[in-house]
């Protein structure tokens, strides 16, 4: 089972549904994205097997799935990742800028989270928790 925090036009809720997830749960506060999300599903032949729901990551507290993907901006992970304290989710996180890595480490740390793997691209940082 997979949640896509910030899901957007839903790239990453389509890549986990074709990679064989089952369950899969996405979450956008704009709701402006919800046209080019369904759009997206449709050109990638996916129809009602992924859950689109509108409203605030932050207010997401159902966690109990195997993988949680979220490409959100540092603020939003800043009050974000103390709900991810205590959860069995390997948690995907992007959408950080590299200058922001240890600030979003510390939180992690201080919430219990270890830090398994991070990819750099360019000026960007991809983080890899798995569960504790």
């Amino acid at each position: 089972s997979v949640l896509d925090l910030g899901t957007g036009s839903g790239i990453l809720s389509i890549a986990a549904k074709k990679l064989g997830a089952g369950n899969v749960d996405s979450v956008e506060h704009d709701s402006e994205c919800e046209a080019n999300f369904y759009e997206n599903l449709e050109l990638n032949e996916i129809k009602e097997e992924i859950q689109f729901h509108n409203g605030d990551v932050l207010n997401w507290h159902q966690l109990n799935y195997d993988l949680i993907i979220a490409n959100l901006n540092q603020t939003v992970f800043q009050e974000l990742i103390p709900n991810f304290k205590g959860i069995k989710a390997i948690i995907i996180m992007s959408g950080i800028l590299a200058s922001d890595y240890n600030e979003i480490s510390e939180i992690c740390s201080t919430n219990g989270l270890t830090i398994s793997k991070q990819v750099l691209r360019s000026e960007w940082i991809c983080i890899i928790i798995n569960p504790q």
